[in-house]
């Protein structure tokens, strides 16, 4: 994986920190798996055997925000093991547990514990007499329960190294009892959604394509008011989510294995996650990327850039002439070194720390007002980011021997790279899609062989693989129940 954590947030000129969420991780809940088969329903994959690899991270999640102290909305819910077949929100109720009021189930209003409330004490529609939602049922506000239903085409589902598929509709599909006779090749899957939530975004993949972080959100049945969750999806293995706590967690990149996670929490705690557990690595800041192995980490405190090692600990980065407003976006695989951007008297500059700590600014075009660093290739050779040319936007890319616009509409920006410097991602025009080495930008729905994209609108690329042939996004499902809610897809390039 790139360690190059590329566009986890569009940007981070320009806004102020909103720390909206605050918890620390406890634990990944995993997701049922499909009977027989040890992969969980609705898990979506590439199949006929594709080899699947990735790289770094990505653009923000869930529609949230960016900014310098960080981007997107996470948090969520779900023990999947305890409510296999369940769609519901509240923690689930158990013998010695803390149990649901009698007097407040029926009342219409989601109360504490109360995983559904259809305003009746009947079970079998969906809603249990304690309202609890019952299994093979999803239940939304406003709307009765319905029944997950199976798609026919799920039967074509191939389990060639992936898992059973799952429709543009949202409606997840059961896993065959075995694997079909024909199978084809996928180029183009949305991710299967949380359960209970009804929009995901990614923010990053990791480098051997086996984890992809992100978030996922649903309205509140009681306020109405949108609930997030930070969410890891194995690609082969479903989709797992973070306990739902008032104040969340934020992903923000996953190292090349996917055994390390970075982010923050609304607490303002830039945070580390390895083997379950969480380390806080500074206050009142972001972790925004992390190397291969994960054992260094980069991202900003009280506006600050700083490189945290696992053996030396935190280091603040200054800019060239001391500067200490500053944020480190993204690090090389090998951690060495660390882009970004520093701010001075005259703007908002990209930025690139070498292994010595000292920093240079990036060039920029005359006339340039902003710009900052987003991503890098694995040996720190090309790195790519925005400027900013009066009032629009530009895609660059930065080399030893100076920089380069890239070609294609505007506004642009690059929000990644693959390991070699071959493949940048990014967004032209409102067009997610790639520039391939000094070819003009060409649209993810132009290089996506194979895909029946009629029905989907994309919206963002946010990560690309180690080797540039998968991607990660977000897009809107506009065909038969069509929902503006955005969802999660990867898609495989050649």
């Amino acid at each position: 994986m790139l360690a190059t954590r590329q566009g986890k947030f569009r940007s981070i000129l320009g806004f102020s920190a909103p720390w909206a969420y605050g918890a620390v991780l406890t634990s990944l809940l995993a997701a049922s798996a499909c009977s027989g088969d040890d992969r969980p329903p609705g898990t979506p994959l590439p199949s006929g055997g594709r080899n699947n690899t990735a790289g770094s991270l990505g653009s923000p999640a869930g529609g949230a925000s960016s900014e310098a102290g960080g981007g997107h909305a996470a948090e969520g819910s779900g023990d999947a093991g305890a409510r296999a077949g369940e769609e519901g929100g509240a923690p689930p109720t158990g013998n010695g547990g803390p149990q649901p009021d009698p007097t407040l189930c029926g009342d219409g209003a989601l109360d504490p514990f109360e995983t559904c409330d259809d305003d009746n004490h009947d079970s079998g529609d969906g809603c249990d007499e304690t309202c609890q939602v019952e299994p093979g049922y999803t239940c939304a506000k406003d709307e009765p329960c319905r029944v997950n239903q199976v798609d026919a085409p799920c039967e074509e589902a191939c389990f060639d190294a992936d898992a059973c598929l799952e429709l543009g509709s949202g409606v997840t599909c059961e896993c065959p009892e075995k694997k079909p006779a024909a199978c084809v090749d996928v180029s183009f899957r949305s991710l299967v959604l949380a359960a209970g939530y009804t929009a995901c975004s990614p923010s990053a993949i990791s480098g051997d394509g086996t984890t992809v972080a992100g978030s996922c959100s649903r309205l509140d049945q009681n306020e109405q008011e949108r609930v997030d969750t930070a969410v890891v999806w194995e690609l082969g293995g479903g989709v797992q989510v973070l306990g739902e706590e008032p104040d969340g967690i934020v992903l923000t990149d996953i190292n090349a294995d996917g055994s390390v996670l970075v982010g923050y929490d609304g607490q303002g705690n830039a945070l580390r996650f390895q083997d379950g557990k969480s380390e806080i690595l500074s206050e009142d800041g972001a972790a925004r990327a992390t190397s291969a192995d994960g054992a260094v980490v980069a991202g900003y405190t009280a506006n600050q850039a700083f490189r945290w090692e696992a053996e030396s600990g935190l280091t603040l980065l200054e800019g060239p002439d001391g500067e200490t407003q500053s944020y480190a976006l993204a690090v090389s695989a090998d951690g060495s070194l660390v882009v970004g951007t520093v701010i001075t008297a005259d703007g908002s500059h990209a930025t690139r720390w070498n292994p010595d700590e000292s920093a240079e600014l990036l060039p920029v075009p005359d006339g340039a007002t902003a710009s900052e660093a987003l991503a890098l290739s694995d040996d720190g050779s090309i790195i790519v980011g925005t400027v900013w040319l009066g009032d629009e936007t530009q895609a660059i890319a930065w080399t030893d021997a100076g920089f380069e616009l890239l070609e294609g509409p505007t506004p642009s920006n690059a929000r990644g790279i693959d390991a070699a410097g071959t493949r940048i991602i990014g967004v032209a025009d409102g067009e997610p899609g790639v520039w391939d080495g000094a070819a003009k930008f060409v649209g993810l729905r132009d290089r996506v062989t194979g895909a029946e994209l009629d029905d989907w609108l994309l919206r963002d690329v946010a990560d690309t693989s180690s080797n540039g042939g998968v991607l990660v996004g977000t897009a809107e499902f506009t065909g038969a129940n069509a929902s503006s809610e955005p969802r999660a897809f990867v898609a495989f390039l050649p």
